[in-house]
This record gives structure tokens, sequence and C-alpha cells, in this order.
């Protein structure tokens, strides 16, 4: 009996181990091979399946787990081979994955999809079109990226902001016919995902979405394609509990953008040029408290990381109207300001400089009205001729000195009045305005070299300040 058993064990456990040896021994063989040989035949695939232009600058090898694959152990990629300057993707860690059938062809290969991981990826504002043909015109088998960064350059290859992408998926979902682009990253400290779609049925139309944390931020935008150099679109923004509905328009290079309704409590108006870069926008803020901007203006901005303070080429400017106050005048914004910002545990009348004369002790001249880490904020509601001094003050505690410096930021904060408000609230006749501050913003661009957030305050809608009364006046 027990003879019988052990008979019937081995006619199953040999064959068993017969095949469990082979199969390794059929996986383990591609290993030994040299795969320098086809880096030809690899990237002339690539260029066919993918629609990308791959350079093999490192070795090939074999690699069994998770699933058969090429690993090329530096590469690099882009989207345009008549451009030696277009956008690249630098990787020491691309995967090119096989069918199993296929892991001893050396001649005809075939590629199911490619990852890239740890990669830097650089990119001009003009090669958009590049990138923007890709996404419409070409079909291409899956792409993934992960653990990489994203470097936006300018013309000199200076970068002007960088942004972590955590995953990237690139790919045409069969089933819904359709093409899609998902990006899970982090930009300026906020992690965001994006997900952009092309339906093949509708194919004039995309559609993507926006999603931040911290803060919440849901944005849902339609394009509609209108020629190869020519879009417009539509978006829909949900934050901080408002509703915002803009309009954009791609052309000659340019994107504009505003808001349509005018029912709006923030409404954004923006001009921005892709080649070179820069942006000009306003914002305006209407029906809100005080303590609104100051709370999510100052508080997103001071969170922000240092390295991102000053990847920033373009002017913005913020107008506040119809603040909601029983009082409104220069003493009482400048308490309203100083009182919420010291309870964020900013420092208020902060010192520039360290040594004397020039230190807080001596003199009010070299003080700050707040500072808080790397960010300078002056409250600015005093005489017109002091303008040029308020600008030049964060630029003193932004920029290297031969003084003894007491702080050091990276970007400055001016918050003014405009002439309306000046008027309406019983100014003082000689203070500077929001408008003044513009006027000389633009001759001065050439000596600030820091980023500055200038926040002009309009005057109420419901009341003024009567002049001979000095008391609130309803209108």
């Amino acid at each position: 009996m027990s003879k019988r058993k052990n008979k019937n064990f081995s006619k199953f456990i040999l064959p068993s181990i017969i095949i469990f040896f082979s199969t390794i021994l059929f996986l383990s063989l591609p290993v030994l091979l040299n795969y320098n040989s086809i880096q030809n035949v690899i990237e002339k695939k690539v260029a066919t399946d993918f629609k990308i232009n791959l350079k093999i600058l490192g070795d090939i090898s074999f690699k069994i787990l998770p699933s058969p694959h090429y690993l090329v152990e530096k590469a690099n990629l882009d989207l345009n081979t008549l451009n030696d300057s277009s956008s690249i993707i630098e990787t020491k860690d691309l995967k090119i994955f096989i069918p199993f059938k296929k892991i001893y062809s050396k001649s005809n290969i075939q590629i199911n999809r490619i990852e890239i991981e740890n990669a830097n990826i650089y990119f001009q504002m003009k090669d958009i079109l590049d990138f923007r043909n890709h996404l419409y015109y070409k079909i291409n088998k899956p792409v993934y990226i992960k653990k990489s960064n994203f470097f936006l350059i300018d013309e000199n290859k200076q970068t002007i902001l960088i942004s972590q992408l955590k995953k990237i998926k690139y790919l045409i979902d069969i089933k819904n016919n359709s093409k899609q682009f998902k990006i899970n990253g982090n930009i300026f400290d906020v992690d965001y995902i994006s997900l952009w779609k092309r339906n093949y049925d509708n194919p004039n139309e995309t559609f993507n979405e926006i999603n931040t944390k911290n803060p919440n931020l849901d944005i849902k935008n339609l394009f509609l394609l209108e020629g190869n150099k020519k879009f417009s679109g539509k978006s829909t923004i949900n934050f901080l509990n408002e509703k915002i509905i803009i309009n954009y328009k791609f052309q000659d290079n340019k994107i504009l953008v505003d808001s349509p309704n005018e029912n709006q409590n923030i409404k954004l108006a923006s001009k921005i040029e892709l080649d070179p870069f820069f942006f000009e926008s306003k914002i305006k803020i209407d029906n809100k408290d005080i303590n609104f901007f100051i709370d999510y203006l100052f508080s997103y901005i001071f969170n922000s990381e240092e390295q991102y303070l000053g990847n920033m080429n373009g002017n913005v400017s913020l107008e506040i109207s119809n603040l909601k106050n029983s009082l409104i005048n220069n003493g009482v914004i400048n308490f309203l300001i100083k009182d919420r910002l010291v309870k964020l545990g900013w420092n208020a009348e902060s010192g520039l400089f360290k040594e004397a004369p020039y230190d807080k002790t001596n003199s009010s001249r070299w003080r700050l009205d707040f500072a808080k880490n790397s960010i300078s904020v002056e409250v600015a509601f005093n005489h017109a001729e002091a303008i040029a001094h308020n600008i030049i003050k964060p630029v003193l505690a932004s920029e290297l000195n031969h003084v003894k410096k007491e702080i050091q930021t990276k970007l400055g904060i001016i918050v003014t009045a405009t002439e309306n408000m000046k008027s309406k609230g019983n100014f003082d006749g000689a203070i500077g305005t929001f408008e003044q501050f513009i006027e000389y913003f633009k001759p001065y661009s050439a000596i600030v070299p820091t980023p500055i957030v200038l926040i002009g305050i309009e005057a109420p809608e419901t009341f003024l300040i009567n002049k001979e009364l000095k008391e609130v006046q309803y209108i």
C-alpha cells in the first residue's frame, strides 16, 4: 500500500517540479541576453505606438517582475524630433512592458505600455502646441509617469514654476471611446488632481476638472476647439463658498480671461502672455468682511512654501469693495488689519535692519507694518510722497543689503485705498491711492525684483462718511 502511494506521489510531484523549473528557466534566460543591440528597434517601436521620440542613453536589461519588461537605465523623451530645444523628459528609470509571448523576440517586438519614474520634465510655453496636438490628434498606447518633477522654463532656461508629479495616466479608454490625461500632483505646496477628457464622439469639445485641498477648490472647464491656434472655454469654480463663472479665449499666443456674471462677489480679469510668459490679473472681491481677505489671502500666501514665493512673473491687483463695516476710514482699517494679523501670529512693526541708525528703535522709516517668515506687509494709508518708499521697503526686506538685516523675506504685500474709497471714506486728501501705486510700479519695475501683491480697497456701495459731520451717511 505504501509503495503504491509513493508511486502516485512521484507521478504528480515529478512533473510539477519539471514544470516549475522549466518555467523559471524560460523566464530567466532573457535576463542573460544582450538587449543593447535592439536599441534602434525599441526607439522606432515607441515612436510608432506612442508617438513619442525616444533616445536611449543607457543600458537595456530584461526584468521579469512585476511583469516582463525592458528596463532602460537612462533615456530622453520628447514630442518633436524637428526641434532640438523642445520639451524633454529626462529619466533614469524607463520601463517598457511587453507581452509574455514576446519575451524572446528581438526583431518583431510588441509593447503594451511604458512607465516613467523619477523623471525631470522640462516644458516651455512654446511647446504647448506640440503637447496639445498630441492630446488631440495622436493615437497612443498607455503612458504612466510616477514620482517625477515638472519644470516650466522660459526661453533663457530659467525656471518659472515647479510642480511635483505623484502620478500621471495618459491613455485611451476604449470602453468609453475617449482619451484621458490624469495628473495627481502638487504645485505651490497645494495637492491637486486634474482630469482631461476628450470624447471621440464629439471631438471638438474637451472637458477638464481640477480639484485641490487646502484650499478646497473645484474647477470644471469646458473647451471648444476652433482651430489649431484658437480655442475658447468656460469655467465654473467653487471656492470659499462662492460659485465663480469665467470665460476665456486663446488666440495669438495669448489667453484672455473675464467674468461674464456681474452678480458674482468674486470677479476675475486676466491677460496671459505665453511666449515669453507674463500675466496681468485683476481680482475684484465685493460685499465681504475685511477679515475675509486677511484670513484667506494672507493665510494662504503665508502657508506657501518659501521656494515657491519668488516663482511669479506677472502682476496681480486685488480690489476689495463694499466692506461690511459700520465705519470705514484709514484708522479703522489699520486697526482691523493689525488686530487680525497679530491674532494670526504676525509680527507688528518689524524692523528692517539691526544696525543703528537704521534699527526700528531709532527711526520708524525703517520698519515694516507686519512680517512673518518670508512675507512683509505694508498698510499704506499715509502721504502720497511715501509711495516710493513703501514700494521699496519690501524690496529692502527681500534683497541683499550692505546693512545688517533684521528680517529676510521673499514677497511683499501692500494694502491701500482706491480713489473712490479715499473720497467716500473721507480720508485725508494727501494720502496715496491704489491708482497712484499702479502709476509708480511701471517705471519702478526695473528696480523692484521682489514679487509684490498690491491690494486696493474700494469704497462701500451703501454708505459713505459725511465730510462735514464725520458720520456715516447711507446712500
